[in-house]
């Protein structure tokens, strides 16, 4: 079989950028590479063409190649240029690729840096490595810390590796971060241009940046000199060197009947837990209580929410994790971090993936390529292109020999081994030796085997106890097999029938699923409904039928909907053209293009003269005309009138409406509480009360 997969791929020769098309093709399992007229440059013989993360790409007329686990550089004529020794590869700048290895006797993954020809530019002695404007941003481990610095392509010292961060800013110039968390600006050569003096810098645009400084920001140019001080609380710059800035925002923290319990000056508050929040002034967002006193001195790119009274947190596109009362439990530090039972999963270059516990410590002694979801009782772990099993405590119980793991399920798993698939305990021991043949688990005895078109239900120790060539489900303890008559059998895990549900007495063109014991159906372009014995109780005569709900089916005559009960009796009499099913004793229908609601007995209980109508979780209506919203309430009453352009029903008595770009809140009974004169309201359900936001104007500053 032959794959072809068609790249643009953007071809990098030393600064030079040339377009050229490229087909990466598949051949049994194997990657190649063919130009545009099909001429094939490299033959199907590699694991994976182009770089360990990203697209596809050509530089300096090589790409990587990836074989029996490793990456190496590979030219467009099939010359291996390095061995596949690396455990990953990314292009930089120009010609320069960054790499990483394997420390020797190790499980330390290093970074270094190679240029086209295979060349070491920079030896692999650092934990991780970016190139800008022709100097690396270096960084190595000390203790449960990172350390950064700033390298020449000599491998020489440019800003010493001691600093917490380097960012590179443009414009040759770098945010340097002391570990008092503090940020200084340096010019390429390594000269402090500032002191540390400010919580951030930004990337420079026109020679500008923002700096970030007692959570307000100004201005610095290319020198380090402050052309506008830090007073803003946002300040955006623009190509021309003009800037505007916005002061802080207003937030007044009110109780339903609008009673000011509190106002503070943020740019903007998440909800993180109970009593927890995010707030955002200046370069970041600090972990705050309900009282808005800051847990924690840090400020961060993101907070998420809590589980487990622990939060991923990120900065500089690291991240870390903190606990409920502001302790910085993980250091940001890692490309990615996710919380699974009461331990975390952490990514490290060359797309290695490790365990950690709550506090950072590592569990898992091997790093691997994938750590899956918590299946509730360990991990399934993938380690050169294998799959094994670890528990939480970082131990692989299961080493990594097998094709695949396809399930887990009382104990035991379905794995593939050599192309073949058999069952396992969790010590490894085959209960179902390998077979072509796939099976799955449906309890802790039973497993159903597919051979061909016949399904076999099996004990482990080999026994048939029942064989069907008809579609079979699982259905809790029980099978279901569909007859090719139409009937469904109930079968038990020891092969006896103990129910049938007879196919219908006549042959049908369509046959649906059953509700309330009935089950449509279509005859002769017509529907009805049949009992579970097949027997016709409701005659094929009508153009459409819905299902039974709550005792009634809507059923469509001459064009017209209306609703009909069990025993036929016509109910509500067809006059609608649309409805829908009954809930709570309620349908929504329409005529003539506008919508109303209806009860049981065919009387309108919300008048028909709507566009729309929603049900809302609240089991309250949303009414909309045009762009405008209203709402009725459980009983179908009319709340209000459409007239807001948001309703957002908080359920709890209340809903938050909006127009014209302002909010307020109202009761359910219809009564205005708190005034829509605010940009943004939140409900804080934690502590029962309104956060309103008054936006602050935007103004030229430069």
């Amino acid at each position: 079989m032959k794959v072809l997969i068609w790249l643009l791929v953007s071809v990098f020769s030393y600064g030079q950028s040339l377009a050229e098309a490229y087909n990466i093709f598949e051949e049994n399992g194997k990657i190649g590479l063919k130009d545009t007229d099909g001429h094939v440059l490299i033959p199907p013989a590699y694991d994976a063409l182009g770089w360990s993360e990203g697209p596809f790409s050509v530089v300096d007329q090589v790409t990587g190649y990836k074989s029996a686990g490793r990456w190496g550089i590979i030219d467009l004529t099939n010359h291996a240029v390095t061995e596949a020794e690396f455990t990953g590869l990314l292009p930089a700048e120009g010609n320069l690729i960054i790499a990483y290895k394997r420390s020797a006797g190790s499980s330390r993954y290093l970074a270094g840096c190679l240029d086209t020809s295979g060349q070491e530019v920079i030896p692999f002695q650092y934990d991780g490595l970016t190139i800008n404007s022709l100097m690396g941003i270096v960084y190595v481990r000390s203790g449960d810390q990172y350390k950064y610095g700033l390298i020449d392509l000599h491998n020489r010292p440019v800003i010493p590796i001691e600093y917490r961060q380097i960012q590179f800013l443009g414009s040759q110039r770098y945010a340097v971060e002391n570990h008092t968390g503090q940020f200084a600006l340096f010019n390429e050569s390594g000269k402090s241009l500032t002191g540390f003096i400010f919580d951030d810098i930004s990337r420079f645009r026109n020679k500008y940046a923002v700096v970030y400084q007692q959570q307000y920001q100004g201005i610095i140019d290319q020198n380090g000199l402050l052309r506008i001080n830090p007073s803003f609380t946002a300040i955006e710059l623009e190509d021309d060197g003009s800037a505007r800035g916005r002061r802080e925002h207003q937030w007044t923290i009110l109780d339903a009947g609008n009673k000011t319990l509190r106002e503070i000056h943020f740019d903007s508050i998440i909800s993180l837990d109970d009593n927890l929040f995010g707030i955002r002034k200046g370069s970041g967002y600090a972990l705050v209580n309900d009282q808005f006193t800051a847990l924690c001195p840090e400020k961060f790119s993101s907070i998420g929410t809590f589980t487990n009274h622990r939060a991923i947190i990120s900065r500089n596109g690291r991240y870390g994790m903190i606990g409920s009362d502001g302790r910085m439990l993980i250091g940001p530090e890692y490309l990615s971090l996710r919380q699974e039972a009461d331990v975390v999963i952490a990514r490290l270059p060359a797309d290695q993936w490790v365990l950690l516990d709550p506090q950072g410590n590592r569990l898992s002694v091997k790093s691997y390529g994938r750590i899956e979801p918590y299946t509730g009782k360990y991990f399934v772990v993938k380690n050169q292109q294998y799959y094994g099993v670890m528990n939480t405590g970082g131990t692989e119980i299961i080493s990594c020999v097998y094709d695949s793991i396809l399930q887990y399920a009382y104990g035991k798993m379905v794995v593939q081994f050599h192309g073949e698939f058999g069952i396992i305990d969790l010590q490894g021991n085959w209960l179902v030796a390998p077979s072509p043949h796939r099976q799955l688990l449906i309890a802790a005895d039973r497993f159903i085997q597919q051979r061909g078109s016949t399904r076999y239900l099996k004990s482990l120790d080999g026994i048939v106890i029942y064989f069907t060539e008809n579609p079979v489900t699982v259905s809790g303890d029980f099978l279901e097999e569909t007859t090719s008559s139409g009937g469904v059998w109930k079968i038990d895990l020891d092969g006896r029938i103990v129910s049938r549900q007879l196919p219908p007495a006549e042959a049908f063109e369509a046959i649906f699923s059953e509700t309330e014991g009935l089950r449509g159906i279509k005859k002769d372009g017509r529907f009805g409904f049949v009992d579970n014995l097949g027997r016709l109780r409701i005659a094929n005569r009508y153009e459409g039928i819905r299902p039974f709900r709550e005792g009634l089916a809507a059923i469509k005559i001459l064009g017209k909907w209306g609703f009909l009960n069990h025993d036929e009796k016509l109910v509500i009499q067809p006059v609608h053209d649309e409805v829908s099913s009954f809930d709570n004793g309620m349908a929504i229908a329409m005529q003539k293009g506008l919508y109303g609601l209806i009860d049981k007995k065919g009387d309108v209980i919300l008048p028909i003269r709507y566009e729309s109508i929603s049900l809302l979780p609240s089991g309250r209506f949303e009414l909309q005309n045009g762009n405008l919203k209203g709402l009725a309430d459980t009983d179908g009453r009319l709340i209000f009138a459409p007239k807001f352009a948001a309703i957002t029903d908080l359920n709890n008595g209340y809903v938050i409406v909006g127009r014209e770009g302002k909010y307020g809140l109202a009761s359910v009974r219809g009564l205005s509480t708190i005034p829509m004169i605010y940009d943004h309201i939140l409900y804080d359900k934690y502590g029962d009360r309104y956060l309103a936001l008054r936006q602050s104007k935007w103004e030229d500053i430069r």
